[in-house]
Protein backbone atom coordinates (compact mmCIF):
# COMPACT_ATOMS: atom_id res chain seq x y z
CA UNK A 1 0.00 0.00 0.00
CA UNK A 2 1.15 3.57 -0.65
CA UNK A 3 1.87 5.94 2.27
CA UNK A 4 -0.71 8.56 3.22
CA UNK A 5 1.47 11.41 2.02
CA UNK A 6 1.67 9.84 -1.45
CA UNK A 7 -2.10 9.28 -1.56
CA UNK A 8 -2.72 12.95 -0.76
CA UNK A 9 -0.36 14.05 -3.51
CA UNK A 10 -1.97 11.72 -6.04
CA UNK A 11 -5.44 12.81 -5.00
CA UNK A 12 -4.55 16.40 -5.81
CA UNK A 13 -3.03 15.52 -9.19
CA UNK A 14 -4.47 14.25 -12.46
CA UNK A 15 -1.96 11.48 -13.12
CA UNK A 16 -3.59 9.05 -10.68
CA UNK A 17 -5.48 7.11 -13.32
CA UNK A 18 -7.62 3.99 -13.46
CA UNK A 19 -4.50 2.03 -14.34
CA UNK A 20 -2.67 3.46 -11.36
CA UNK A 21 -5.47 2.62 -8.97
CA UNK A 22 -5.79 -0.88 -10.38
CA UNK A 23 -2.08 -1.46 -9.91
CA UNK A 24 -2.25 -0.53 -6.25
CA UNK A 25 -5.38 -2.62 -5.80
CA UNK A 26 -3.76 -5.67 -7.35
CA UNK A 27 -0.70 -5.28 -5.15
CA UNK A 28 -3.09 -5.49 -2.22
CA UNK A 29 -4.29 -8.94 -3.28
CA UNK A 30 -1.06 -10.35 -4.69
CA UNK A 31 -1.30 -14.09 -5.17
CA UNK A 32 -5.09 -14.32 -5.06
CA UNK A 33 -5.58 -13.36 -8.69
CA UNK A 34 -3.62 -16.25 -10.20
CA UNK A 35 -5.86 -19.01 -8.90
CA UNK A 36 -9.08 -17.02 -9.32
CA UNK A 37 -8.40 -15.89 -12.87
CA UNK A 38 -6.86 -19.00 -14.42
CA UNK A 39 -9.81 -19.41 -16.84
CA UNK A 40 -9.66 -15.85 -18.16
CA UNK A 41 -7.72 -14.93 -21.29
CA UNK A 42 -7.16 -12.01 -23.65
CA UNK A 43 -8.18 -11.85 -27.29
CA UNK A 44 -7.19 -9.46 -30.12
CA UNK A 45 -8.89 -6.10 -29.77
CA UNK A 46 -8.01 -3.49 -32.39
CA UNK A 47 -9.75 -0.62 -34.24
CA UNK A 48 -10.31 -2.90 -37.20
CA UNK A 49 -12.28 -5.56 -35.36
CA UNK A 50 -14.35 -3.95 -32.62
CA UNK A 51 -17.25 -1.46 -32.72
CA UNK A 52 -16.15 0.31 -29.51
CA UNK A 53 -13.50 2.02 -31.62
CA UNK A 54 -16.19 3.12 -34.07
CA UNK A 55 -18.49 4.41 -31.34
CA UNK A 56 -19.63 8.00 -30.98
CA UNK A 57 -17.80 8.15 -27.64
CA UNK A 58 -14.37 7.18 -28.97
CA UNK A 59 -14.59 9.75 -31.76
CA UNK A 60 -15.89 12.41 -29.37
CA UNK A 61 -13.25 11.93 -26.69
CA UNK A 62 -10.39 11.10 -29.07
CA UNK A 63 -11.15 13.35 -32.06
CA UNK A 64 -7.58 13.14 -33.35
CA UNK A 65 -7.65 9.31 -33.31
CA UNK A 66 -4.51 9.29 -31.18
CA UNK A 67 -2.81 5.97 -30.39
CA UNK A 68 -4.31 3.87 -27.62
CA UNK A 69 -3.59 1.01 -25.25
CA UNK A 70 -6.24 -1.69 -25.70
CA UNK A 71 -7.17 -4.92 -23.99
CA UNK A 72 -10.16 -7.24 -23.81
CA UNK A 73 -10.40 -9.96 -21.19
CA UNK A 74 -12.70 -12.93 -21.83
CA UNK A 75 -14.21 -15.65 -19.65
CA UNK A 76 -16.48 -18.35 -21.11
CA UNK A 77 -18.97 -20.14 -18.87
CA UNK A 78 -21.36 -23.00 -19.62
CA UNK A 79 -24.97 -21.83 -19.67
CA UNK A 80 -25.81 -24.67 -17.30
CA UNK A 81 -23.53 -23.10 -14.68
CA UNK A 82 -25.33 -19.74 -14.76
CA UNK A 83 -28.48 -18.96 -12.78
CA UNK A 84 -31.43 -20.09 -14.91
CA UNK A 85 -33.33 -16.85 -14.35
CA UNK A 86 -30.46 -14.86 -15.83
CA UNK A 87 -30.13 -17.12 -18.87
CA UNK A 88 -33.89 -17.09 -19.53
CA UNK A 89 -33.96 -13.29 -19.37
CA UNK A 90 -30.96 -12.99 -21.71
CA UNK A 91 -32.61 -15.30 -24.23
CA UNK A 92 -35.57 -12.88 -24.21
CA UNK A 93 -33.20 -9.95 -24.89
CA UNK A 94 -33.29 -8.83 -21.27
CA UNK A 95 -30.42 -7.10 -19.48
CA UNK A 96 -30.37 -8.95 -16.14
CA UNK A 97 -27.29 -11.05 -16.94
CA UNK A 98 -25.30 -8.04 -18.11
CA UNK A 99 -26.35 -6.05 -15.04
CA UNK A 100 -25.42 -8.90 -12.73
CA UNK A 101 -22.01 -9.29 -14.36
CA UNK A 102 -21.35 -5.55 -14.14
CA UNK A 103 -22.48 -5.54 -10.50
CA UNK A 104 -20.04 -8.36 -9.74
CA UNK A 105 -17.19 -6.48 -11.40
CA UNK A 106 -17.64 -3.38 -9.23
CA UNK A 107 -19.33 -4.83 -6.15
CA UNK A 108 -17.41 -8.10 -5.91
CA UNK A 109 -14.08 -9.17 -4.47
CA UNK A 110 -12.04 -8.05 -7.48
CA UNK A 111 -12.72 -4.35 -6.91
CA UNK A 112 -12.78 -4.56 -3.09
CA UNK A 113 -9.35 -3.06 -2.45
CA UNK A 114 -9.80 -0.32 -5.02
CA UNK A 115 -13.25 0.49 -3.58
CA UNK A 116 -11.70 1.04 -0.17
CA UNK A 117 -8.93 3.20 -1.61
CA UNK A 118 -11.35 5.35 -3.58
CA UNK A 119 -13.74 5.69 -0.64
CA UNK A 120 -10.85 6.93 1.46
CA UNK A 121 -9.25 9.18 -1.14
CA UNK A 122 -12.16 10.56 -3.17
CA UNK A 123 -15.43 10.35 -1.23
CA UNK A 124 -16.71 13.71 0.04
CA UNK A 125 -19.97 15.27 1.14
CA UNK A 126 -20.55 16.57 -2.39
CA UNK A 127 -20.34 13.19 -4.15
CA UNK A 128 -22.00 10.89 -1.63
CA UNK A 129 -24.88 10.24 -4.05
CA UNK A 130 -22.54 8.22 -6.30
CA UNK A 131 -22.17 4.44 -5.82
CA UNK A 132 -19.52 3.73 -3.20
CA UNK A 133 -20.20 0.62 -1.15
CA UNK A 134 -20.55 -3.06 -1.95
CA UNK A 135 -24.31 -3.24 -1.38
CA UNK A 136 -25.02 -0.25 -3.65
CA UNK A 137 -22.81 -1.62 -6.40
CA UNK A 138 -24.24 -5.13 -6.23
CA UNK A 139 -27.82 -3.84 -6.47
CA UNK A 140 -27.39 -1.17 -9.15
CA UNK A 141 -28.95 -1.57 -12.60
CA UNK A 142 -26.16 0.58 -14.09
CA UNK A 143 -28.42 2.89 -16.01
CA UNK A 144 -26.92 5.69 -18.08
CA UNK A 145 -25.42 8.38 -15.85
CA UNK A 146 -24.62 6.03 -12.96
CA UNK A 147 -21.28 6.98 -11.37
CA UNK A 148 -19.09 4.35 -9.70
CA UNK A 149 -16.76 5.60 -6.93
CA UNK A 150 -16.22 8.96 -8.63
CA UNK A 151 -14.12 7.12 -11.20
CA UNK A 152 -16.40 5.60 -13.84
CA UNK A 153 -19.64 6.82 -15.39
CA UNK A 154 -22.09 4.78 -17.47
CA UNK A 155 -22.37 6.30 -20.95
CA UNK A 156 -24.60 3.74 -22.64
CA UNK A 157 -26.47 0.59 -21.70
CA UNK A 158 -28.06 -2.12 -23.86
CA UNK A 159 -29.19 -5.65 -23.11
CA UNK A 160 -25.69 -7.03 -23.72
CA UNK A 161 -23.37 -4.06 -23.16
CA UNK A 162 -22.54 -1.34 -20.63
CA UNK A 163 -20.09 1.33 -21.84
CA UNK A 164 -18.32 3.40 -19.18
CA UNK A 165 -15.82 6.26 -19.16
CA UNK A 166 -13.05 6.35 -16.58
CA UNK A 167 -9.58 7.69 -16.01
CA UNK A 168 -10.40 10.62 -13.72
CA UNK A 169 -13.51 11.90 -11.97
CA UNK A 170 -16.51 12.02 -14.35
CA UNK A 171 -17.20 15.53 -13.02
CA UNK A 172 -14.02 16.89 -14.64
CA UNK A 173 -14.36 17.94 -18.28
CA UNK A 174 -17.32 15.59 -18.77
CA UNK A 175 -17.85 16.51 -22.43
CA UNK A 176 -14.28 17.28 -23.50
CA UNK A 177 -11.22 15.20 -24.47
CA UNK A 178 -8.72 14.56 -21.66
CA UNK A 179 -5.00 13.92 -21.64
CA UNK A 180 -5.69 10.69 -19.72
CA UNK A 181 -8.89 8.91 -20.76
CA UNK A 182 -10.44 5.47 -20.69
CA UNK A 183 -13.42 3.80 -22.31
CA UNK A 184 -14.52 0.45 -20.88
CA UNK A 185 -17.19 -1.92 -22.11
CA UNK A 186 -18.68 -4.76 -20.11
CA UNK A 187 -20.46 -7.28 -22.33
CA UNK A 188 -22.19 -10.64 -22.12
CA UNK A 189 -23.11 -12.64 -25.23
CA UNK A 190 -24.76 -16.05 -25.39
CA UNK A 191 -23.58 -18.72 -27.82
CA UNK A 192 -26.60 -21.02 -27.64
CA UNK A 193 -25.21 -23.53 -30.14
CA UNK A 194 -22.12 -24.09 -28.01
CA UNK A 195 -24.02 -23.69 -24.76
CA UNK A 196 -21.78 -20.97 -23.33
CA UNK A 197 -21.93 -17.33 -22.26
CA UNK A 198 -19.02 -15.08 -23.18
CA UNK A 199 -18.20 -12.45 -20.55
CA UNK A 200 -15.89 -9.60 -21.60
CA UNK A 201 -14.25 -6.52 -20.13
CA UNK A 202 -12.77 -4.23 -22.77
CA UNK A 203 -10.54 -1.21 -22.16
CA UNK A 204 -9.21 1.56 -24.35
CA UNK A 205 -6.75 4.02 -22.77
CA UNK A 206 -5.77 7.10 -24.76
CA UNK A 207 -4.63 10.71 -24.71
CA UNK A 208 -7.45 12.62 -26.37
CA UNK A 209 -5.60 15.96 -26.26
CA UNK A 210 -2.09 15.28 -27.55
CA UNK A 211 -0.79 12.93 -30.22
CA UNK A 212 2.32 11.43 -28.69
CA UNK A 213 4.43 8.31 -29.14
CA UNK A 214 5.26 8.23 -25.43
CA UNK A 215 3.90 5.17 -23.62
CA UNK A 216 0.94 5.94 -21.40
CA UNK A 217 2.10 3.58 -18.64
CA UNK A 218 5.32 1.72 -17.79
CA UNK A 219 5.39 -1.92 -18.90
CA UNK A 220 5.13 -3.34 -15.35
CA UNK A 221 2.01 -1.24 -14.73
CA UNK A 222 0.46 -2.49 -17.96
CA UNK A 223 1.18 -6.11 -16.99
CA UNK A 224 -0.38 -5.59 -13.56
CA UNK A 225 -3.39 -3.96 -15.18
CA UNK A 226 -3.92 -7.07 -17.34
CA UNK A 227 -3.85 -9.31 -14.28
CA UNK A 228 -6.25 -7.00 -12.48
CA UNK A 229 -8.68 -7.13 -15.42
CA UNK A 230 -8.75 -10.92 -15.12
CA UNK A 231 -9.54 -10.63 -11.43
CA UNK A 232 -12.38 -8.17 -12.15
CA UNK A 233 -13.87 -10.43 -14.82
CA UNK A 234 -13.72 -13.47 -12.56
CA UNK A 235 -15.35 -11.46 -9.79
CA UNK A 236 -18.15 -10.48 -12.16
CA UNK A 237 -18.66 -14.05 -13.34
CA UNK A 238 -18.84 -15.36 -9.77
CA UNK A 239 -21.84 -13.06 -9.29
CA UNK A 240 -23.72 -14.86 -12.09
CA UNK A 241 -23.04 -18.55 -11.61
CA UNK A 242 -24.89 -21.04 -9.47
Amino acid sequence: MLPLKTFKRLRAGRVWTACGFSTTALLGVTGAWKLCSRNCYFEPFEPENDPLFQSHYFHKFNPGQHPSLNDTCVRKVALSDIEAELVDDALKNGSLLTERFCAGVWGGFGYAVQRKILNWVLKTETNRDMLWNKIELLNSKYEEGTVVTDHFVVLKKTATSIIMRGGISPTKNPEAPRDIDNLSEITVNLDVERGVAEFRLKNIFFNGVENTTKSMFPSPVVWLHYQYCKLLVESGVRNCVI
